[in-house]
C-alpha cells in the first residue's frame, strides 16, 4: 500500500481518500522521533548484544518494558546520588507512553549536559552500586543501553528515516509549502542524523530542536520559539507529532495539531501516513468552512 501512496503527490494521496489538500502556502511542522525517523529494533539489539538480551530474558524472565523501567530507575538514582533535582517550572519531556522522562535525560535533551559527561557519571554510579541490580546480566544490559543511547555514533546507528513521511515532506516542499522541524532531540546526535540525508535536512525552511534551544515539548516555549523565529502564523501551521501531549500543546496555541499514529509490529513502528493525510485534509476542510462562513457574516 505505501509503495503506491509514496509515488503520488500529496493532493492525489488525499484525493484518493475523498479529501483535498490545499495548495496554499501552509507551513508543515514535523517531529523527528516517531514521525520523520524511528528506532530500528534489530540494530538496537545488535548494539546491546543479542546474546545479552537472550540471557536477560532467560535469567530474569522479564520483557522489554522491564529493561526500560530499570533504565529509567537507574538514571533517577544517579541524579539523586549527584543531588541533581528538578528546578520549579521546568518542563519535562515525555516518553512514548506519555510519562515524564528521567531528569538526566531531560538535561541531555536540552543540552544542559554532554553525552560524555552523562556516560561517565552513570557508569561510575553503576560500578559503585551493584546492589541496584538483581542480576549481573541486568547490570551489563543497562550499561550497554546507556552506552548506546548516550553515544551519538552508536545511537544514530539505531535510527532509521521513515521513507513515506519523508517523501510526503518533500512533496509538501515541492507544492510550495514551507516545512519545519520541531523536535526533542539532543544536539550532538542531530548532527549525525542529518548526515543520513543531507539534502533533505537542508531543504527545511527552519529547524528547532531542544538540544539547541534548551526547551522541550510539551512546553509552550519551544513552540513559541519556532513561531517567533520564523514569523509563522499559528492558523497557517500543521504540526505532526506522535505524542498526544505535544499535539495538545500545539492546539492550545491555535496550531493545527495532527497526531501521527503508528502501525506496530514486534520489530518496527511505522507512521500511518494514510491517517495523517486524512487528518490534514479534515483540518483544511474545517478551516475553509470557517473562512467561508466568516465571509458571509
Amino acid at each position: 500500500m505505501f509503495s503506491v501512496i509514496t509515488r503520488s503527490l500529496p493532493i492525489i494521496l488525499a484525493g484518493s481518500l475523498g479529501y483535498a489538500i490545499s495548495l496554499h502556502g501552509d507551513a508543515y511542522i514535523f517531529d523527528i522521533g516517531g514521525v520523520l525517523a524511528s528506532s530500528n529494533k534489530i540494530r538496537s539489539f545488535r548494539e546491546l548484544g543479542i546474546v545479552n538480551i537472550l540471557q536477560y530474558f532467560v535469567t530474569v524472565r522479564r520483557g522489554p518494558n522491564a529493561i526500560k523501567r530499570t533504565f529509567f530507575e537507574t538514571l533517577n538514582r544517579v541524579a539523586k546520588e549527584h543531588k541533581i533535582s528538578r528546578r520549579p517550572g521546568r518542563t519535562i519531556a515525555k516518553d512514548d507512553s506519555g510519562k515524564p522522562v528521567p531528569l538526566l535525560m531531560n538535561l541531555w535533551l536540552t543540552g544542559k549536559i554532554t553525552c560524555e559527561k552523562l556516560r561517565t557519571m552513570i557508569f561510575e554510579s553503576i560500578d559503585k552500586h551493584p546492589e541496584w541490580f538483581d542480576y549481573e546480566i541486568e547490570k551489563r544490559l543497562i550499561h550497554n543501553l546507556v552506552d548506546m543511547v548516550f553515544t551519538p555514533e552508536k545511537f544514530i546507528k539505531t535510527i532509521q528515516l521513515n521513507k513515506e513521511i519523508i517523501t510526503f515532506a518533500k512533496q509538501c516542499k515541492q507544492q510550495g509549502h514551507q516545512i519545519y522541524i520541531l523536535s526533542n532531540w539532543d544536539a550532538e546526535s542531530f548532527e549525525l542524523l542529518k548526515q543520513k540525508d543531507p539534502a533533505f535536512f537542508a531543504s527545511f525552511d527552519g529547524i528547532i530542536i531542544s538540544g539547541q534551544t534548551g526547551q522541550v515539548k510539551p512546553g509552550k516555549k519551544i513552540f513559541k520559539t519556532l513561531l517567533k523565529k520564523y514569523h509563522l502564523k499559528p492558523r497557517n501551521c500543521f504540526f505532526i507529532d506522535d505524542q498526544k501531549e505535544n499535539v495538545a500543546t500545539s492546539r492550545k496555541l491555535k496550531i493545527c495539531g495532527i497526531l501521527c499514529r503508528s502501525s506496530h509490529s514486534w520489530l518496527e513502528k511505522k507512521p500511518d501516513l494514510r491517517y495523517v493525510l486524512q487528518e490534514i485534509a479534515r483540518a483544511q476542510q474545517a478551516k475553509n468552512t470557517v473562512a467561508t462562513a466568516v465571509r458571509f457574516v
